[in-house]
């Protein structure tokens, strides 16, 4: 009976079946929701929970919450990153450091008399 009504729903092959070795009669999702649903009542109770949720909007509440947790999260390491940027160009820290680089080039120049630099 529910294999006929998701075939008046119009999705694809409901149940495939394989001959051989490790061959069977395998379903789709909705047939494993089913098959588990008569095994296992608490698999049955959690799923409607599930439902509930996302219906009332509770599961929509929790998704929105974790997004705009993340965001927050996102936009303080941005913010940290921007002021590192602030402090090694408009800080002089760059500046700072390149002088010493260079500093440090040139006096690891080896100077051999005669041959030009």
């Amino acid at each position: 009976m529910f294999i006929k009504k998701l075939a008046k729903c119009d999705l694809s092959t409901h149940l495939k079946t394989a001959r051989g070795k490790h061959g069977g009669t395998f379903g789709i999702r909705y047939v494993a929701y089913e098959f588990a649903s008569h095994i296992d009542l608490a698999f049955k109770v959690g799923v409607y929970t599930v439902v509930d949720k996302f219906l009332s909007g509770e599961m929509v509440t929790m998704a929105s919450y974790m997004a705009d947790h993340i965001f927050h999260e996102e936009a303080s390491e941005v913010s940290d990153a921007a002021r590192t940027m602030n402090y090694w160009e408009a800080g002089g820290r760059k500046r700072h450091l390149m002088v010493k680089r260079q500093k440090a080039y040139e006096k690891l120049q080896v100077k051999i008399p005669g041959l030009p630099v």
